[in-house]
């Protein structure tokens, strides 16, 4: 399974917490990813959406605080 580039950019756009297009151009191609990784470690399709749906709060909770300059 290829899982998709992670893009500098895209996250120091999602840092501005306003900036929608970024959140749903991040959902759009990550939401996917997590998924597909979820249900390899053999999660059900509904476990594998909440699994899903966790993640991506984690990351809107802590972009923020992500240090871009080290990556």
């Amino acid at each position: 399974m290829t899982l998709p580039d992670t893009r500098v950019t895209l996250l120091n756009r999602l840092r501005d917490g306003r900036d929608t297009a970024a959140w749903s151009e991040f959902c759009s191609i990550y939401e996917k990813a997590i998924y597909r990784v979820a249900l390899r470690f053999g999660l059900q399709d509904a476990d594998a959406r909440e699994v899903s749906q966790d993640v991506l709060l984690a990351v809107s909770r802590k972009i923020s605080e992500f240090d871009l300059s080290s990556s």
